[in-house]
């Protein structure tokens, strides 16, 4: 079978929908439908800003697949950042999962930020709810962790089940399930 596929040597800047795709080099596979962007890779939409070592693309699935190589990838978007080695985001259904451990941070309001740590993210990027294993979530000497996480970002809610363990102040939380709610401006 003959090889049907363009070579773009970078810097490459390729745009599909309202994705907008930079990076160094790029191979477009037309028999398979995929296009591969690689190196100091930068993919925006609006005010998301992906950054990663390798895109992949595959049309027939609707899947791009996020390889973050040695620094892994950082995705920004609105006061939260995600980072971790390797996520897939599925266009169809504008879902974004990141099947191994993955870091986050979020803005709880103007002076505060929560860091955090967990495993098998699934989120939905437009209504910004999700699951996630194992999370664990810092707010400056704070810290609470449980073993399933139920999140619902636009709405500042959490959800902790499982053994759910941390501290808060002077008070230690023992509990198998947490709900907090970020204080929201009205």
């Amino acid at each position: 079978m003959k090889e049907d596929k363009i070579y773009l040597k970078g810097p490459i800047n390729a745009v599909y929908n309202e994705l907008n795709f930079v990076g160094e080099n790029g191979v477009y596979d037309n028999g398979k439908e995929t296009f591969e962007t690689i190196g100091k890779v930068v993919v925006t939409s609006g005010e998301d800003v992906l950054n990663a070592g390798r895109v992949f693309y595959t049309k027939k699935t609707g899947i791009v697949e996020i390889f973050g190589e040695k620094e892994g990838f950082t995705y920004k978007g609105i006061g939260r950042e995600l980072k971790g080695t390797y996520a897939k985001f599925y266009v169809d259904k504008n879902q974004i999962e990141v099947p191994g451990k993955f870091t986050f941070r979020y803005e709880a309001s103007k002076e505060d930020k929560v860091d955090g740590t967990g495993e098998k993210l699934l989120l939905d990027t437009v209504t910004q709810k999700g699951t996630a294993k194992n999370p664990i979530l810092h707010q400056g000497k704070d810290n609470i962790k449980g073993n399933l996480g139920e999140l619902d970002l636009l709405n500042g809610v959490y959800k902790l089940k499982g053994k759910v363990v941390g501290n808060y102040g002077n008070y230690i939380v023992n509990s198998e399930e947490v709900d907090y709610y970020e204080a929201m401006e009205w």
